[in-house]
């Protein structure tokens, strides 16, 4: 990797030279054992980036005014402690002039600030300095949509990553004692966060002896629906916006082997994932997981095995995380919400100075947005168990609609209107069929939702609106693909209905998702009965049913918006996100089972019923047919399509879909005596309440960690 200083400026005149190189020689130095480590003297803050984010970099300066990186006024240099920034670009300055140009903007306002009186983050670094990846453009990937099938696909993060240590640690700036890489998504929530930051290092080193990682595992909730399922080393791995002792045996290793996979399948896992993997093989001997695809390839084109290196890794371990050492530590100062959509109430408790990777939004403004909620009943009396509960959730509907069969009783009617509840309730019985409740629900509301009597509404509905003057709801999607749908014969139904309007149409919104716009529900359904029929009677002639007789899929969320994109307005009215990589939030709860609800399509009642609850799953044939219903609203797509994005600095970025699809790691067997206190120190795990859930019995059976005695 070749770098080069394109513009450097100076910080009290302090040239880079001898004298640091002395300053960080007489640095602290903290025994461990027979090995001296030295303490945080000399700190380098990397600031990566590619192409299409240079332009957006200058900005995420400007922003470090509201917070200042440290106390410019009281600032005391006892510790003695430098801070440069490293300006990383993942290609070459040569070959990207506008590049260029937006680096040098940073780095003239840095020289202009620093010699001023005024208050400005400048004052709090001594030097910048500009370096290049030097990845060649063909070689600078960030493409998820290919994880599965492309060795090659993270191969810019990777590089670009190992290239940014090897210019901090290669003498040619001096002598650092560690490095914080921050991306241009690693936004400071509070002053002093550098000062926070260097002193939780120090305070790591004094308390818990040399870390070799100081950084945040992930903190949102989008893992939430299959936590369980993902690989340990996946759900405990640090995120790469994150403290690196650069001095620390444990990391350099870990570097060399990141650098030395660069040729194998393992380059096509992020690299603070793929170090959590070496980690988790070297404690457990549990063998990382890498897309099969790629391995085949990789097989086919060499002739030889994926290496191991268990044995090696175990030596790691041995020598660098057993004895109650801990070089990976955690960090209450940066906070990682990699990929996940926010409102400012998820931050409200907050207390980390650095956010990473969190999509900030607004919320559901009363004043704004007037809510009704739709249910769709089938059964006589099963939507007063919503009704009668949803005072006690925080949602913003404002009047309740039922749907409910023409046969319903009005004493039946009558208690659904006088339910326990502060909200206007209307009942509506059906004049058309069910499936037809999207468009004959009568809305006078200028937005609202659906559901059905077999779901309770969640404790928190959680609505998000994009931060612009459109105030845009934020609708989560699913990829209309092999692996999120094709295989679901829900979803592919429902996708392939919406081709009609939109053919290149690539997403998949589920019904409870979707806040619709009565404006346009009412356009769009018009030119469904139009095209269908008013009850969907034309839809086997169209090829979306195969006879008459056989019930259809009527009007859907997916095909509402596959009408606005062919009118040319789904992005005017809405903001999608992929909730692959952004994660989503059930704004309803399934009450009753999908055997349930299956049950009572058949005309079994469903408070009869709650014993299919403990039945096994049944046979291929009824998992089928539960899965098949047009009955059920719910899209089950795979729980376990997303992977979190690695830290991303390139230039070559395509629009996302999903990643890599992670299973549970294989279980060792058998007991593992102090396995479990080990690893409750070293990947390292607080135990956050969602860690502790009984399966960690079964695979660490001991008797002194505080999980394993759930």
């Amino acid at each position: 990797m070749e770098f080069f200083t394109v513009h450097a400026g100076t910080f009290q005149s302090n040239d880079i030279g001898t004298d640091a190189t002395e300053r960080s020689h007489r640095a602290t130095r903290i025994k461990m054992g027979e090995t001296f480590y030295p303490s945080i003297r000399r700190l380098a803050v990397v600031r990566p980036f590619g192409v299409s984010s240079a332009a957006s970099l200058p900005q995420t300066f400007s922003d470090w005014a509201d917070f200042l990186p440290c106390n410019v006024v009281d600032r005391i240099d006892e510790n003695n402690v430098e801070v440069d920034i490293f300006l990383s670009f993942s290609q070459t300055y040569e070959a990207s002039p506008n590049t260029l140009s937006s680096i040098n903007t940073i780095i003239d306002k840095f020289n202009a600030e620093s010699t001023e009186n005024e208050i400005s983050w400048s004052k709090c670094f001594r030097n910048i300095f500009a370096i290049e990846a030097n990845i060649l453009d063909d070689d600078d990937l960030y493409l998820p949509n290919q994880a599965r099938r492309n060795m090659m696909w993270v191969n810019g993060p990777n590089r670009q990553f190992s290239a940014a240590v090897r210019s901090v640690t290669g003498g040619d700036f001096g002598k650092y004692d560690a490095m914080f890489l921050m991306e241009g998504d690693c936004v400071p929530v509070k002053e002093y966060w550098m000062d926070s930051l260097r002193k939780e290092a120090e305070r790591s080193f004094l308390e818990h002896g040399p870390f070799a990682i100081l950084g945040s595992k992930y903190n949102g909730d989008s893992w939430d629906k299959f936590r369980d399922s993902l690989p340990l080393s996946l759900q405990h791995h640090i995120n790469g916006n994150a403290v690196y002792n650069v001095t620390h045996p444990l990391f350099l290793n870990l570097l060399d082997q990141l650098e030395s996979e660069s040729d194998t399948p393992y380059n096509a896992i992020p690299y603070d994932y793929r170090i959590s993997q070496i980690l988790v093989e070297g404690m457990l001997g549990v063998l990382p997981e890498v897309p099969p695809l790629i391995i085949k390839e990789y097989l086919a084109e060499n002739g030889k095995e994926l290496p191991i290196n268990t044995g090696k890794f175990r030596k790691w371990w041995d020598m660098y995380c057993e004895d109650e050492k801990s070089p990976i530590q955690e960090s209450h100062v940066i906070s990682n919400y990699a990929s996940t959509n926010l409102s400012p109430r998820h931050l409200a408790d907050e207390t980390a100075s650095i956010i990473h990777g969190a999509k900030h939004y607004l919320p559901w403004e009363q004043s704004r947005h007037a809510i009704t909620l739709v249910v769709s009943d089938w059964q006589e009396g099963l939507s007063g168990h919503l009704i009668s509960h949803i005072d006690s959730s925080k949602h913003p509907f404002s009047k309740l609609v039922v749907m409910v069969p023409e046969s319903t009783s009005s004493s039946d009617t009558d208690s659904l209107v006088h339910a326990n509840t502060s909200l206007h309730v209307s009942i509506e019985k059906r004049s058309r069929p069910d499936y037809m409740d999207l468009c004959t629900a009568p809305i006078d509301t200028e937005w609202f939702m659906m559901t059905n009597s077999y779901h309770v509404v969640a404790p928190h509905v959680e609505l998000l609106f994009t931060n612009d003057e459109q105030r845009r709801p934020v609708i989560p999607f699913v990829p209309a693909d092999e692996h999120n749908c094709d295989n679901v014969c829900r979803c592919h139904d429902i996708h392939e209905s919406s081709l009609r309007f939109a053919p290149d149409n690539d997403m998949v919104i589920q019904d409870f998702d979707m806040l619709f716009r009565t404006e346009e529900r009412n356009a769009f359904c018009s030119e469904w009965v139009r095209r269908y029929g008013e009850e969907g009677e034309r839809l086997h002639t169209t090829g979306m049913s195969s006879s008459p007789a056989e019930k259809p899929v009527g009007p859907t969320a997916t095909s509402f918006v596959s009408y606005l994109l062919m009118l040319g307005i789904a992005d005017n009215v809405y903001f999608f996100s992929d909730s692959t990589i952004f994660g989503g939030r059930d704004n309803f709860i399934r009450e009753y089972s999908e055997e349930e609800e299956m049950a009572a399509a058949s005309g079994i009642p469903v408070l009869s019923s709650h014993l299919l609850r403990n039945r096994g799953a049944g046979d291929a044939k009824s998992r089928q047919e539960v899965k098949c219903s047009r009955r059920i609203q719910d899209i089950q797509a795979p729980s376990t399509s997303f992977v979190p994005q690695p830290s991303i600095s390139t230039g070559t970025e395509t629009d996302t879909t999903t990643t890599l699809s992670p299973t549970p790691a294989p279980a060792p067997t058998g007991f593992l005596p102090g396995r479990c206190e080990s690893w409750c120190h070293i990947v390292p795990i607080s135990w956050h309440p969602g860690d502790a859930h009984p399966g960690m019995c079964s695979w660490w059976p001991c008797g002194n960690c505080l999980p394993c005695q759930v």
